[in-house]
């Protein structure tokens, strides 16, 4: 996962790690755990964190894998 990518969207967006959580429904302290390279998301998370932020397919793809 390229961290520094999904970090720039959010910077882009203006979107907090605490909002992500919330429109993705991923518990905020396990997205600053993953954010930090302490864990890995699940596909599930990944196609959450992909619709909260409106990523496109090729971006989802460059973030995630």
């Amino acid at each position: 996962m390229e961290k520094t990518k999904l970090k720039a969207k959010l910077k882009e967006t203006g979107i907090t790690v605490r909002v992500l959580a919330k429109k993705s429904g991923i518990l905020r302290f396990l997205l600053y755990f993953k954010l930090c390279g302490l864990g890995e998301f699940t596909l599930d998370e990944m196609r959450r964190i992909a619709k909260a932020l409106d990523l496109t397919e090729l971006e989802t793809a460059q973030i995630f894998f």
